[in-house]
Order: structure tokens, then C-alpha cells, then sequence
């Protein structure tokens, strides 16, 4: 069996957030890909007005778990998923 690895940017969706308009705010990436599973990350951007954002990294699973990471002390995955 594989071990699910860093896939990077999607090929068939954007690798960056919002997809309209032209400033960018996030970079999208799909870790630990199998068959099954996924973890889709959007991590802020350091040119963006995201940069520094008390989130940090946004995480969504294939089963629809939502969580963060890399935010400021104390932040939880309730405080920034609305």
C-alpha cells in the first residue's frame, strides 16, 4: 500500500484562492491524496492581506473535517471556520 505524500498544487482545480478578481490570498494544496482520502490545504499567502491572518492554514478533508493550523495561540478550528 502507498503511503500518502504531498500531492502539491491541484492540476485540475486553481492553486490559489479566490478565484475571481486578481489578488490571491491563499495557495491550495492537496496532501496525503489516495484513492480515498485527501486533505486540501489553503494556506495564506505572505504578499497577501492574509499574511499573518490569526488562522493560519486552512485544512478540509475528503470527509468533510475541517480544522487549522499554524495560527495564532490559542485559535481554534471554531473561531476561524464559520
Amino acid at each position: 500500500t502507498a503511503t500518502p505524500a504531498d500531492t502539491g498544487a491541484p492540476r485540475i482545480y486553481p492553486a490559489q484562492s479566490p478565484l475571481d478578481g486578481i489578488a490571491k490570498y491563499y495557495n491550495l494544496t492537496i496532501n496525503a491524496a489516495t484513492v480515498a482520502t485527501f486533505i486540501l490545504n489553503a494556506a495564506p499567502i505572505s504578499t497577501s492581506a492574509q499574511n499573518g491572518d490569526k488562522c493560519g492554514t486552512f485544512t478540509l478533508t475528503a470527509v468533510g473535517v475541517r480544522d487549522i493550523s499554524g495560527g495564532a495561540a490559542g485559535v481554534t478550528r471554531t473561531d476561524c471556520w464559520k
